[in-house]
């Protein structure tokens, strides 16, 4: 896939409004299989499954480990569920904690690894890490709030993202990211988590994996 702008997301909050206030503001997901061991995912493995698409800026080497920190946190930590994320993140913002989107002029536009987008959002995540990021919205590019922003909102804001990933659902993991329709880019994504899967578990990803969005 080419290179391309990052994309503004059309994220609707409504659904889950009512979770989010009864949701702490630590992220916690559901528990990852009692077997799974937390591997720390590396650079060099970014760069095997995603290639230049992958920023080239010091600045995600250098966050990578509070990135693999908060996939902990958030049982981000088996090859389906990092996969899937991490194929996420490239589409988003090419795994640059700062990244922002490009050409807006919006407030609260994309940004960070999750492109987080929109007022609302803004806010909700706020809780997940501590700071008004309404009232300074630019700290949600800061490289120390954009990995807890990233898992917050994968797994506490669309909490059945892992189980999706799982179950080798990434159709259900576009639809959970929210960005626009376009059946081209729910392929292309779900390219992305099979090589990344391919390269975390030394195995390919099923036939069954699903890759359209529902």
């Amino acid at each position: 896939m080419s290179l391309a702008p990052l994309r503004r997301m059309a994220r609707s909050a409504a659904p889950v409004l009512a979770a989010v206030a009864a949701a702490p503001a630590m992220v916690v997901s559901s528990s990852a299989p009692a077997s799974a061991a937390p591997a720390e995912v590396t650079h060099a493995q970014l760069r095997t499954m995603f290639g230049a698409r992958v920023s080239d800026l010091p600045r995600v080497a250098a966050s990578l480990p509070e990135l693999n920190r908060q996939m902990r946190a958030a049982c981000i930590i088996t090859p389906q569920r990092q996969a899937a994320f991490l194929a996420t993140l490239v589409n988003e913002s090419r795994l640059d904690p700062s990244a922002q989107e490009i050409g807006a002029r919006a407030r609260y536009k994309g940004r960070g690894y999750i492109q987080l987008t929109g007022s609302w959002n803004y806010g909700a995540a706020s809780k997940a890490v501590g700071t008004n990021l309404q009232r300074n919205p630019a700290a949600a590019a800061h490289p120390k709030h954009s990995a807890a922003i990233a898992t917050w909102y994968w797994a506490t804001l669309r909490p059945t993202s892992n189980k999706a990933a799982d179950r080798f659902d990434m159709g259900r993991v576009s639809r959970n990211v929210g960005y626009a329709y376009s059946a081209r880019e729910d392929r292309e994504r779900c390219t992305d988590f099979k090589r990344a899967y391919k390269v975390l578990s030394g195995k390919n990803a099923p036939a069954s994996t699903v890759c359209a969005r529902h």
